[in-house]
């Protein structure tokens, strides 16, 4: 009976973890009103009642397959984010660590991690880049909300005499560009004539690094 009992539960975990594969990869590939729930199913091998009866609505899928990897890349930002402001200790914070910090880490998972964290930080681009009316957006930001808080406070930090206005269109600056880079578009290799590759986001890190360094800066100091 036991046995019985623990393959049941590896089948349930299998069917939904196939579920959410499926849900990533389309979502990141279509968006979330273009996807429906039967090709969902059809991608995941599953029958559509199936689907319905691990998750309920499409929207209740949609904040399974943001939320389940969103608690280890929220923690990693942070994470990083805190060895910068120990490392400054009482000095002043190095603020082009700071932005590889808030961006190194999804850009490290864009490039190294399995497939399915490629299409989540396609995922994160797509729905970043949505409307906050939409309810599946809602999720995102709950999810993700403490990222910015924390930066913009290591910011003010930083700047105390800044204006706050300028630290808040610093961090809206920065995070559309970090979008931009994130949906890896042949934009720059075409313009480039193939000197500069935007799929590089070891490269693409440094570069953002350096140039929202001395932006911040000068914004502070308005």
């Amino acid at each position: 009976m036991a046995r019985r009992r623990r393959e049941v539960v590896d089948e349930t975990a299998t069917t939904r973890g196939r579920l959410l594969d499926a849900a990533e990869r389309l979502f990141a590939d279509h968006g979330f009103d273009a996807t429906t729930t039967r090709q969902i199913a059809r991608e995941a091998g599953v029958p559509l009642g199936l689907m319905t009866y691990h998750f309920g609505t499409k929207d209740e899928l949609y904040a399974e397959a943001i939320g389940r990897r969103a608690e280890e890349h929220v923690a990693d930002i942070l994470a990083a984010m805190a060895a910068v402001a120990r490392q400054a200790g009482d000095g002043p914070l190095d603020l082009r660590a700071l932005v590889e910090a808030f961006f190194r880490p999804i850009a490290e998972k864009a490039a190294h991690a399995s497939p399915g964290w490629r299409s989540y930080v396609r995922l994160l681009a797509r729905t970043a880049n949505e409307s906050p009316s939409h309810p599946h957006v809602a999720t995102f930001r709950t999810l993700y909300n403490r990222v910015p808080l924390e930066f913009i406070r290591l910011l003010r930090e930083r700047f105390p005499d800044a204006d706050p206005e300028n630290i808040y269109w610093a961090h809206h600056v920065m995070t559309a560009s970090i979008i931009h880079m994130l949906v890896q578009t042949e934009t720059l290799e075409q313009l480039s004539g193939g000197l500069c590759n935007a799929s590089d986001l070891k490269t693409v890190t440094e570069k953002m690094a350096l140039l929202f360094e001395a932006g911040i800066a000068r914004l502070a100091r308005l």
